[in-house]
């Protein structure tokens, strides 16, 4: 490693949100990485990084222009990730890659691993184990998260953030369900009324708006309340309704 002189670090993670417990964030990898390359005096090129899982590499855009770019460089440039998993969570085509990197004389580098993929068989043998380790991983956190929705759905639960006209609530069996907004579901009311009396979209807003009848704490627009009559004269031809047996 002597011989290296710059670096080109990637990081990634698998969602915008992704800062809980036991993750690591875009912003402290990139600095573990930049630490890394200055306590061997290696100047850092550039950064590339992806919001994306780690198994599908097709789509790792941040990925695929960083391998590039590392093929641009001269043969003292070197691969730098934080650990194997933000590199990749598929041990097959991660391998492909990173034999790849090394047909250009290229390293690569995982800092809280520490060791290198490169000419040498032991290195290259431990970035295939945690290759193999990150891909299982994923599996287990999938299999985790199926098994949670479909025991929820089991037990009746409602998923994502509730319509206008409805709230979500807790059951007694810890079950989450949507029921219906009183304060909301009389909003949709007056706003379809008054669809039905050929009021147009900007009226209506005004109309909700100066009674402060407000959409959850945000005034009404014509472009609101003409999905919301959209969306309710939908659900009523779904379920084959009148607009009263909603109320």
């Amino acid at each position: 490693m002597n011989t290296i002189k710059s670096a080109i670090i990637y990081t990634r993670v698998s969602s915008k949100g992704q800062s809980a417990f036991g993750t690591i964030s875009l912003q402290v990898q990139e600095q573990k990485c930049r630490e890394f390359c200055e306590s061997k005096n290696i100047k850092v090129l550039k950064v590339y990084q992806d919001v994306r899982s780690g198994f599908d590499m097709t789509k790792l855009d941040g990925l695929q222009r960083a391998v590039r770019h590392l093929k641009r460089t001269n043969k003292n440039t070197m691969f730098v990730v934080y650990d194997v998993s933000r590199f990749s969570r598929n041990q097959t085509t991660g391998l492909s890659l990173l034999e790849q990197i090394r047909a250009k004389s290229r390293m690569v580098y995982s800092v809280l691993d520490t060791f290198l993929y490169d000419n040498n068989e032991n290195n290259r043998f431990l970035w295939q184990q945690a290759l193999d380790v990150a891909q299982k991983e994923r599996e287990r956190l999938i299999k985790k998260v199926n098994d949670s929705i479909t025991f929820r759905i089991q037990r009746g639960d409602n998923f994502g953030n509730p319509g206008f006209g409805f709230k979500a609530v807790r059951m007694e069996n810890d079950s989450r369900v949507f029921i219906q907004d009183v304060e909301e579901q009389e909003a949709i009311r007056d706003i379809i009324l008054m669809n039905n009396d050929d009021r147009d979209c900007d009226y209506i807003a005004n109309v909700m708006n100066t009674a402060e009848q407000l959409y959850r704490g945000s005034l009404w627009t014509a472009s609101s309340v003409f999905y919301l009559i959209n969306r309710t004269i939908r659900y009523l031809r779904t379920h084959n309704l009148t607009f009263g047996q909603t109320l």
